[in-house]
């Protein structure tokens, strides 16, 4: 699990997490990431997550704070480009859900 923090990373910092990823990751496993979709957004809500137990985690909002950068299926795409698949999934709370197949 990825959660949103790609979106938080400059470029550079970007590039190298994905390409690291992408050589430590077991072969056909699965990441799941989270995207903000719109792309007029200012600020989005900022959160961090903790596994409680195997079906419970706790979830806590820490204010606002503006994404590094925003993504759009195109640059999606590209990002994971070295991974053999990537789906998206468009929520109601216009998050993008990404799974990612190495």
């Amino acid at each position: 699990m990825i959660w949103d923090v790609l979106e938080y990373l400059s470029p550079a910092l970007l590039n190298a997490v994905v390409e690291r990823l992408q050589k430590t990751v077991r072969p056909k496993s699965y990441m799941l990431a989270f995207f903000h979709s719109d792309d007029k957004l200012e600020a989005v809500p900022s959160y961090t997550f903790r596994i409680q137990q195997m079906n419970a985690l706790e979830v806590v909002r820490h204010g606002m704070r503006r994404p590094a950068q925003l993504f759009n299926n195109r640059s999606l795409e590209r990002l994971f480009g070295r991974f053999e698949s990537v789906k998206f999934f468009l929520t109601r709370e216009r998050l993008r859900e990404v799974i990612i197949k190495a």
